[in-house]
């Protein structure tokens, strides 16, 4: 009976002895219980017979469930919060949740871990601090994440800079780039402590013509040491010296002060840093007021540091940076950063990002990342060159579709310092790079002055012009390269392996109305997440986009009184939704497609068509139009453009309440089109007719055409659509 005692208590975790009260009925049973479930899942993972929804593993869940009951039935106390403790860390270094893509339920383990861990922390239980960041760590790529964007023209941002482009990214590397010298942006490092930045002016000069940003960074190669100093005066003279210069300097200049200050290992306070910071802002204000300042924390803060902490202000901050590194495998052995890069899995360009780019949306700041980008190391089972293709093809793709704050990228495509990592874009990383910047039209060209932004999906309006370029990002626990597949009005128009997820459409293919897009994405270990899209297309070629699919929502043509499988619902959609609108209908909804037209509803729809221009003439020739007509600019338009003439050999009468002709109508199209083929014939309309018979005006109406007869409302917005809406 003694030796089964002693044996009982030796399976026990060491915390089941901390405290003797508060014990509640029944946990010795349920302990038990717990241990022998996770004794028998433990050496069936070693067998590889533990997968996802085995049975040991339903025992084991069930068993730690009925554990943390139990518990639960007393109020908290150092005995029942260290034994939850273990019952949370169990499922979280097993991956329980992780591995039945349940993320969810692993979201909700994390958080119970983290708060548990909080409060044995706070009581003096035990410090778990470590354990609270690695939590938080783990939640922010728990989390499963998915976006769909669409490429604007029109939205433009520079979220307070000067310097920043109001729409694209700048991208380049540092100076001594083989590749990217010539880039957008280009930048320099000097030592604070060394020399001053106009001792560099060599340097600087030869790229100071204007065509491209500069980035200057003020390292502290002292690192704490040199930002204690910093306020003191101690380095003026140096400071005096090269900001004095940069305010000569002919192009636009970022200055970085003190970067990596959350990782550096001779550690400043916040305050210190700060301090000298501020220090240096309030002399680059003064002495090169047009460079803009950039505060840049490292891509990870050390384990127990906050890099919000080093915030010195808004005032003296124009722009958020990040030193972002995504390399293969982790050679940092803290342990936060063990759960926020694991190797294969977390070390990417969007994720790594993550963190510091909430700081720059909190303070509404633009975004650069100041340096960066993954090892070129083959060692790493023959795959490390393909993983640096890919992820840093993935930076200039797909970062600033996520975070379209994402205003520069420079690229430390160098050997570091210590030449133990090989950085450069060369060889297969080369190729990637320089596909993934041709193809994303939001990366700023040199010599060009524009580009695109992109932005969530659902309220897109514009123009895409000939293409309408989509694109899907997103990660889960397992991947952060999630596929996509794309079905327009349910067939397949895409299927992609991996950000950037592109779907390219082209908008001569799709006609005017109500088009479904749905988009799912997958991370290949069983997880997905569909999403469904209205694409509304206006006859003028503007697309809005809304979320969701309703039979009930936007419909093909807003009038009752015209079918689906009408001849001229197409026309009749274009002329809906042009903007500026050409017809709004006849009221209550309706159309009326076979209703006379009359004259000065036809140059009216003509007019409205053209963008409703303001006409140049003043004087009216027509006895019969007057200043209150609402047809009046259009009619003066007409004549102006030598539309129009009039009914009677003098040119004093237009008849606007006359029902227009087929031949009239043909005619106005012509001569508003400059009179294509013009033979000048001495019958009015036989050019236009022609013309129009050989451009497939006439054809697939309801009636034959025949010139004098009137032309109802259907078949004159069928002959202005097939005129000009792809004129």
């Amino acid at each position: 009976m003694i030796l089964l005692v002693v044996m009982l208590f030796a399976m026990l975790p060491t915390t089941v002895l901390a405290d003797g009260d508060g014990k509640p009925d029944g946990w010795w049973p349920a302990l038990d219980a717990y241990n022998q479930a996770r004794t028998a899942y433990d050496q069936a993972a070693a067998q590889g017979k533990a997968g996802s929804n085995s049975q040991v593993e339903k025992d084991f869940l069930t068993a730690g469930d009925n554990y943390v009951q139990v518990l639960m039935s007393v109020s908290r106390n150092s005995f029942t919060a260290e034994n939850l403790y273990n019952v949370y860390n169990d499922r979280r270094s097993r991956n329980i949740f992780e591995n039945r893509n349940d993320y969810t339920a692993a979201a909700d383990n994390i958080k119970k871990l983290m708060d548990i861990s909080q409060w044995a922390t706070d009581n003096g239980v035990h410090d778990y601090t470590d354990m609270v960041l690695t939590c938080r760590a783990r939640l922010s790529v728990l989390e499963p994440r998915t976006g769909v964007y669409a490429l604007s023209y029109t939205q433009k941002n520079t979220y307070g800079s000067k310097i920043a482009a109001s729409s694209g990214t700048y991208y380049g590397a540092v100076e001594t780039s083989e590749n990217y010298d010539q880039r957008t942006i280009t930048s320099f490092y000097v030592e604070l402590e060394e020399r001053s930045i106009a001792d560099h002016a060599y340097r600087i000069d030869t790229y100071a013509d204007g065509s491209r940003v500069l980035q200057i960074n003020l390292n502290f190669k002292n690192e704490g040491t040199t930002a204690k100093k910093v306020p003191s005066g101690a380095y003026d003279s140096l400071l005096q010296d090269g900001l004095s210069y940069l305010a000569t300097v002919n192009s636009p200049v970022l200055l970085r002060i003190g970067a990596e200050m959350d990782n550096w290992r001779d550690r400043a306070t916040p305050q210190e840093f700060i301090a000298a910071y501020r220090y240096i802002a309030a002399k680059a204000r003064s002495l090169c007021p047009k460079a803009e300042l950039v505060w840049s924390p490292n891509y990870v803060a050390d384990f127990y540091t906050s890099a919000e902490s080093y915030y010195p202000g808004d005032d003296v901050v124009d722009w958020v940076g990040v030193s972002l590194y995504y390399n293969y495998a982790s050679t940092n052995n803290s342990a936060a950063w063990i759960e926020f890069a694991k190797k294969y899995q977390y070390a990417d360009p969007v994720l790594v990002a993550m963190s510091v780019m909430d700081i720059a949306v909190s303070h509404k700041k633009p975004f650069i990342v100041t340096e960066g980008g993954a090892i070129r190391d083959a060692a790493h089972d023959g795959t490390g060159i393909q993983w640096t293709a890919k992820k840093a093809a993935k930076e200039y793709s797909t970062l600033n579709m996520v975070y379209p704050q994402v205003k520069a990228i420079v690229y430390f495509d160098t050997v570091n310092p210590s030449g133990t990592n090989d950085y450069r874009i060369q060889g297969q990383v080369k190729t990637a790079v320089d596909q993934a910047i041709a193809e994303n039209p939001a990366m700023i060209q040199p010599g060009t002055a524009s580009a695109g932004t992109w932005i969530p999906i659902t309220g897109y309006k514009e123009k895409p012009g000939d293409i309408l370029l989509i694109g899907a990002a997103g990660h889960t626990f397992k991947n952060a390269d999630m596929s996509a597949v794309y079905k327009l009005d349910g067939s397949k128009a895409a299927s992609t392996g991996g950000s950037p997820n592109y779907l390219k459409l082209n908008m001569s293919a799709l006609r005017t109305g109500k088009h479904k897009l749905e988009v799912t994405l997958s991370d290949g270990y069983g997880y997905s997440a569909a999403k469904t899209y209205t694409l509304l297309v206006t006859g003028d070629g503007a697309v809005q986009i809304s979320e969701g699919w309703t039979d009930g929502g936007y419909t093909a043509t807003p009038f009752s009184d015209v079918p689906d499988s009408a001849y001229y619902v197409d026309a009749v959609n274009w002329a809906y939704y042009h903007e500026p609108q050409i017809t709004d209908g006849t009221g209550h909804g309706k159309f009326s497609p076979e209703a006379p037209v009359d004259r000065g509803q036809t140059v009216t729809f003509l007019w409205r068509a053209a963008g409703k221009p303001e006409p140049q003439t003043k004087v009216n020739p027509f006895k019969d139009v007057k200043e209150t007509d609402y047809f009046y600019k259009a009619v003066l338009w007409a004549v102006e453009k030598g539309i129009t003439n009039g009914t009677n050999s003098d040119g004093t009468k237009f008849s606007p309440k006359d029902p227009v002709k087929r031949n009239q109508l043909v005619t106005f199209l012509w001569r508003s089109l400059d009179r294509p083929g013009d033979t000048g014939s001495s019958v009015w309309y036989e050019d236009a007719e022609r013309w129009a018979n050989e451009n497939g005006l006439l054809t697939g109406t309801a009636v034959a055409y025949q010139g004098k007869d009137n032309c109802p409302r259907q078949d004159v917005v069928l002959y202005l659509y097939r005129a000009l809406e792809n004129k």
